[in-house]
């Protein structure tokens, strides 16, 4: 083992398995499918939420259908209760097409670190559903209108406060479904502070090291002990192997807490590590590291998650002290 000023390298296998990170695999994967293991989103679940919110739409579109035709009787105007159904359906069909936009965006909001930013991007989401919203409306209006000969003209002054509004009720009333339907089966599980506990080998000893990950259609089984970075990539998560990649439905929390017990670490808000694949650990002036991977893959760990590998330093420190003497 050669330890310079810059890096301490990792020249042993030994090093790290004296950490307990040997087999790193994942064995809660083992038993089902990462999309219907990690996620509650299942074919079943996506039906059941989808339509919910269908449901919702509908009866946003009956009961604002006859409360604005009731609203313009009381006025002096005409009932006209088809033309009331004509003007909230388009609305309903317009919300309909932006149902897996909004889902992205409830992606978005989960995916925030802090509360804080989780407030901002809920705003975000509801101003750009709003105005989706709007455009889609009027232009289904506009055309629905041309093909009748008519013209169409949306007061937009006049009616965006009124459309803003209820628009923003109406991304709610969505946006919930979606959120408990995406929602980590292992959420209110936090996962442990420490770095890899040193027992950790013998807890994972008696679990296959195979893994099944479902990448779209097709179920594969890979050696987790081949896995070299997990990382989070939007509403997915990026399983990186030493021959090819997987993406699969999930998140990083959930893989966090299923791929602890087999030396899998938390280095950075976006992604874990295999410490079994650490050759090099290098410090840098901000109090961030790098990693040096065996693949030559270089990544970059934030201070805030210096403990996680604070275990290959010992090992180093330890391998080295009877050189010293």
């Amino acid at each position: 083992m050669a330890v310079s000023k810059n890096s301490i390298e990792i020249a042993a296998a030994p090093s790290v398995e004296t950490t307990g990170d040997d087999p790193p695999a994942a064995g809660d994967e083992q038993q089902a499918p990462v999309t219907s293991g990690a996620f509650r989103g299942t074919s079943s679940g996506l039906f059941l939420a989808y339509g919910g919110v269908v449901l919702v739409i509908a009866a946003f579109w009956l009961v604002n259908s006859f409360s604005t035709a009731h609203e313009a009787a009381r006025l002096g105007g005409a009932y006209d209760l088809g033309k009331r159904m004509f003007f909230e359906g388009t609305s309903a069909v317009a919300t309909l097409i932006l149902l897996p936009l909004m889902r992205r965006g409830v992606a978005m909001v989960r995916t925030a670190t802090s509360l804080p930013m989780q407030a901002a991007r809920v705003a975000i989401v509801g101003v750009l559903f709003s105005l989706a919203h709007i455009f889609g409306m009027v232009a289904l209006r506009k055309l629905a209108y041309g093909a009748m000969g008519a013209a169409y003209d949306f007061h937009l002054a006049a009616e965006l406060p009124y459309e803003f509004r209820k628009d923003i009720l109406s991304a709610l009333l969505i946006g919930l479904p979606f959120w408990f339907l995406d929602r980590p089966a292992t959420a209110g599980q936090a996962p442990s502070d420490a770095a890899v506990p040193r027992n950790s080998t013998k807890a994972g000893e008696d679990r296959s090291p195979h893994l099944w990950l479902r990448d779209g259609a097709t179920s594969i089984r890979i050696d987790a002990r081949d896995i070299v970075w997990v990382a989070s990539a939007g509403n997915y998560v990026e399983f990186s192997l030493a021959a090819k990649r997987h993406l699969i439905r999930g998140t990083l929390a959930g893989e966090e807490a299923r791929l602890l017990p087999f030396g899998l670490v938390r280095v950075h808000r976006t992604r874990l590590a295999n410490l079994n694949h650490v050759v090099a650990v290098e410090p840098r002036p901000s109090g961030d590291f790098a990693l040096r991977m065996d693949t030559g893959e270089v990544l970059v760990g934030s201070r805030r998650y210096k403990d996680r590998v604070a275990v290959l330093r010992a090992a180093a420190t330890t391998s080295e002290a009877p050189q010293a003497g």
